[in-house]
């Protein structure tokens, strides 16, 4: 089943204490191809005391979690995208908006199939590449704000079964 699930996570870059090693993906060890694209369990985000993921609620099945390959031969790389909808256009929301235009993240998206996808890497974040915005013209149209996220990275957007960090970190 594909689509999203009604929310994401996101923590700053500076927040960070320590990756993940597997999105480093020139230090995995794999066994098999999954082990290539797949942070487990025991290999979670370890973030700066007092720091911690934020969850943002989303429309559901508006969001999409996409990669394209990139690059020419020998060189080829990804670009890892995720799309969400905000139903409203809330001054709190429209702030966070503002704030992450100029910051570096790393976002997780849930897919509808509970899966845990990654956009970001240590080398090269992810950054808020559009933002989009409206009022709605008819009462059926709706208020409501995509936010477009980007990285580039060597692989497609890992699959992350470690437990993302919602409380601040010791």
């Amino acid at each position: 089943m594909g689509g999203t699930a009604g929310a994401f996570y996101y923590a700053f870059l500076e927040d960070i204490l320590s990756w993940p090693v597997q999105l480093t993906p020139a230090a995995v060890a794999a066994t098999d191809f999954a082990d290539l694209v797949t942070v487990p369990i025991g290999d979670p985000f370890i973030m700066n005391t007092g720091k911690q993921f934020f969850q943002v609620d989303c429309i559901l099945e508006e969001g999409e979690v996409k990669h394209t390959q990139i690059g020419p031969r020998d060189c080829a790389a990804f670009e890892n995208m995720y799309d969400n909808v905000y139903p409203g256009n809330d001054a709190a929301y429209l702030g966070f908006n503002a704030l992450l235009a100029n910051k570096d993240v790393v976002v997780i998206a849930e897919e509808l199939n509970g899966v845990l996808r990654v956009i970001g890497f240590p080398n090269f974040p992810a950054r808020l590449d559009k933002s989009t915005g409206t009022g709605g013209k008819k009462v059926a149209d709706g208020r409501k704000n995509t936010l477009s996220f980007v990285s580039r990275g060597e692989i497609p957007p890992p699959v992350y079964l470690a437990p993302v960090p919602l409380t601040p970190g010791a």
